[in-house]
């Protein structure tokens, strides 16, 4: 089987839109279920952002390998 390789560029916007959607459901939940879960998605989100925005390559790695952490 032949891999995909993909760039740090093209794999952060599936992966931000993968949280985002996991941040969705969690936000769907009453208020006292999954409330740190929510902060620390809401977090990585933010710091993916503060990456990009940022173009520092190194941030954006760690920021995409907290992403990856996500579970939902």
């Amino acid at each position: 089987m032949i891999q995909e390789t993909r760039t740090l560029s093209e794999a952060i916007p599936d992966e931000v839109l993968r949280v985002g959607g996991i941040l969705a459901e969690r936000k769907g939940l009453p208020s006292n279920v999954g409330a740190f879960h929510t902060h620390l998605i809401e977090e990585a989100l933010h710091s993916m952002e503060l990456a990009v925005a940022s173009g520092d390559v190194v941030e954006m790695l760690r920021a995409y390998n907290k992403l990856q952490n996500i579970e939902g």
